[in-house]
């Protein structure tokens, strides 16, 4: 058909928020002119052919987007490594991050690793709402978001600041 696109990306979604996470991940790529390859878990390979389908129905040409169902070892021996693939974004372990990153010698990986999140609150910070942010993200949903946060880096200011590790003492215990 003639159609140019810029970047081709392989999305591989996560097993949690498989519809959610891709639907964004194909529309995102789409709409700036990018074609996608939806490589799905084994775990969620029916959900995102339902998506490949809606979106094929919604007119988008399979030339924009592509689904790939394959073993692991081909995905990684012969996709990964090639040429024509721009990126990878890939929700993961660590563990599989490092060893795809050794596959893909210095081209684009994108990978969420689940949970593992930071606040940093630096001296400039507005400490209440640091600490109502602190709160919210630790806290609410039971820390089961991808967005909880599980480490907090307070610049040597607010570290010292009394008033502030008392406020967010206070604070944290009215959640309890």
């Amino acid at each position: 058909t003639g159609v140019q696109t810029c970047a081709l990306p392989i999305l591989i979604p996560a097993n949690s928020f498989p519809l959610s996470t891709m639907a964004e991940a194909i529309t995102s790529a789409i709409v700036t002119g990018n074609s996608v390859l939806l490589k799905p878990r084994k775990e969620n390979t029916l959900i995102c052919y339902q998506l490949a389908n809606l979106f094929w129905q919604a007119k988008v040409p399979i030339e924009f987007l592509q689904f790939l169902h394959c073993y692991n070892d081909l995905f990684e021996k012969k996709l990964i490594p090639d040429h024509r693939i721009n990126s990878v974004i890939i929700s993961t372990s660590v563990k599989y991050v490092r060893k795809l990153l050794k596959i893909r010698e210095n081209k684009d990986l994108i990978a969420t690793t689940g949970g593992i999140n930071t606040i940093i609150v630096t001296a400039s910070a507005d400490r209440e709402q640091a600490i109502l942010s602190i709160i919210d993200s630790a806290f609410n949903f039971s820390g089961q978001k991808f967005s909880s946060a599980s480490i907090l880096i307070l610049e040597k200011e607010v570290y010292d600041d009394m008033e502030f590790k008392n406020n967010l003492k206070e604070d944290r215990k009215s959640v309890v």
